[in-house]
């Protein structure tokens, strides 16, 4: 059996779908061998976004592309969108993250919404089989669209990092922050992560109690919305304490989780929710919003706050600084659940849908 990962321009960028789309491919490459994997070599990428996403559409639509697919049994878009012109000597196979789209609508430009929606209700419709990442988008789907068909959940895995401790010195001296004294969120800093929450009650925090040196480290590329994230924060009575880094390395991302006091999640919606697994794989104390995916994927792991309710937020977070968060307990938990989510065990999941698309009557 071949596997083709097209990952829809993901990986050169960067973002959360191209690290699942590499990761997945290097586990495939390790379990079925370098022969029988492959992930696409569309490089074409434009500085306009839109131009970027025309010119990869023509290609997945191109006889050049049909052709190369047919050297495959299965091609699996990795972000949401397949092509219009395919061969029936081929399996496809799509993954949709979520469902912000339509759930979420304001969360989204108005032209990536559009876009997003399009592809989404094609790809539903047309490909042979349909993944997604949790049990609560699976319910969505399926109730967005009832004729929805061969929706599986096949959830994101998580590969356990090494850190390096050469970022620390640089770390520290950039921010002049302290170890075990950071609150933390690692993430695009955009509207739809609904950070004005974290922003608010980590400022009543600082009003309320001494924190001492305790800052809020926001690590991540700007995007829409971040202006307003920036107003809030440079009006704010602690605007030395709440740090923005931009983007940041994937080594000093892992320091972050080794050396931060709590991970804050407080998105509004989510898919699935990587961090969450980051923080379980680091015994990284997770505070996060009281939605669907969070329940499923935190569970007994996770502090919960309700998002209508900064106070409540506020309450976690002090249990943090109080030293009321039982370690040992909770390290457990996590421990259970990383096993369960670890690329090697997740990796098979895939195959066995793959094979069960190939192995179903042409």
């Amino acid at each position: 059996m071949k596997i083709l990962i097209d990952d829809g321009m993901q990986i050169k960028v960067g973002t959360g779908i191209g690290t699942y789309s590499l990761d997945l491919f290097n586990l495939l490459d390790k379990v079925l061998g370098k022969e029988d994997v492959a992930v696409s070599d569309f490089d074409k990428i434009k500085k306009s976004r839109v131009l970027s996403r025309l010119h990869y559409l023509l290609y997945i639509n191109s006889k050049k592309y049909i052709k190369k697919c047919e050297e495959y049994d299965v091609v699996h878009f990795t972000n949401f969108a397949i092509p219009f012109r395919r061969s029936k000597k081929v399996k496809y196979a799509v993954t949709i993250h979520d469902m912000a789209a339509f759930l979420y609508p304001e969360s989204l430009s108005f032209a990536y919404r559009l876009y997003n929606r399009f592809c989404i209700k094609y790809s539903i419709k047309k490909a042979d089989i349909v993944t997604t990442v949790s049990n609560s988008v699976k319910m969505e789907i399926e109730k967005l669209f009832p004729k929805a068909k061969n929706i599986i959940v096949l959830p994101n895995g998580i590969e356990l990092n090494k850190h390096s401790n050469n970022i620390n010195l640089a770390l520290t001296q950039k921010y002049l922050i302290d170890k075990k004294k950071i609150f933390l969120f690692v993430g695009t800093v955009e509207k739809r992560k609904n950070l004005s929450i974290l922003i608010e009650a980590f400022i009543k925090l600082k009003e309320k109690y001494d924190l001492g040196s305790y800052k809020l480290v926001l690590a991540g590329r700007p995007g829409i919305g971040y202006d307003d994230y920036k107003k809030l924060i440079d009006n704010s009575c602690c605007s030395k304490d709440i740090i923005t880094t931009g983007f940041i390395s994937n080594e000093e991302r892992e320091w972050l989780y080794e050396n931060a006091a709590a991970y804050v999640f407080p998105s509004v919606y989510e898919g699935f929710g990587i961090p969450q697994l980051e923080c379980m794989a680091h015994h990284l104390p997770l505070i996060c919003s009281d939605i669907p995916t969070n329940r499923e994927i935190s569970g007994d792991y996770g502090l919960f706050f309700d998002l209508n309710d900064t106070e409540s937020l506020v309450k976690q977070m002090k249990k943090i600084v109080d030293g009321e968060y039982d370690y040992e307990v909770r390290a457990k938990v996590a421990d259970a659940v990383v096993e369960r989510f670890k690329w090697d065990n997740v990796v098979h999941e895939f195959i066995k849908a793959y094979e069960d698309i190939v192995n179903e009557q042409r």
